[in-house]
Formats: C-alpha cells, structure tokens, sequence
C-alpha cells in the first residue's frame, strides 16, 4: 500500500500518542517515553536497521571467536537490539516479529545470568 508523506505524518503522530497493547500489557505514551517513542516513530526504518546491525554484529563475534567471546557482552548487546526490534515491532503492530524479538529478551537475559554465573565443577 503506498502512503501520501502526510499519511505517513499522520500515522507515526497517532501510533505515537496511543495506547498499546501487547499480550495483555498496556503501554501508555506519557513523559519520557512519549519522547522516546516519538523519536523512534519518525525514525523507525534507522532504529530497526540499528537494531538488526547489533544482532548481526553480536552473532558474528560469537561466531569469530568461539569459545573465547566476551558472552556477557554478547548477550547485553542481543538483549538491547532485542528490545529496540521490540519496539520498533510494537509500534508496527507487528505481532510475529514482536513474539520473535521478546523472545530473544528472554533468550538474552538467560545468557546474561549464565555469563555471570561460575563455571561447572567450581
């Protein structure tokens, strides 16, 4: 569907005072996050290609180093991108992508505690 600029104006200025809702949570657009929120409304294609660079530069890393990767590093950067992409779906309305990317906070937040946690045996 090809939007007018003026639509697509119209669409972030109403995505970005609404309420959300996802999986039962409500998110209401007040104070700072109605700030943030804007920001990423009218940047939304940067935000998310920021987003999936993180997520391909975290993997690569792990990918080029092996068993040596800063993994608490890894994980707090894929939590992060995992939250923008988050966003940036909630905004979309995306559902799928927005299942996938919460995942991947839990999925991260998961790495975080075994990257901090000692190793077996000691």
């Amino acid at each position: 569907m090809i939007r007018s600029e003026e639509s697509i104006m119209h669409y972030h200025q109403r995505i970005a005072h609404s309420t959300y809702r996802c999986f039962g949570a409500v998110f209401v657009s007040t104070g700072l996050f109605r700030g943030l929120n804007n920001f990423i409304a009218r940047n939304i294609r940067t935000v998310e290609m920021i987003g999936v660079l993180m997520r391909i530069f975290s993997f690569s890393l792990v990918s080029w180093m092996g068993p040596e990767s800063p993994f608490l590093f890894v994980w707090a950067f894929n939590t992060v991108d995992a939250i923008i992409l988050t966003w940036c779906a909630l905004i979309k309305k995306d559902v799928p992508y927005t299942v996938l990317n919460v995942f991947w906070i839990g999925v991260g937040v998961v790495g975080m505690m075994r990257a901090m946690s000692p190793p077996a045996g000691h």
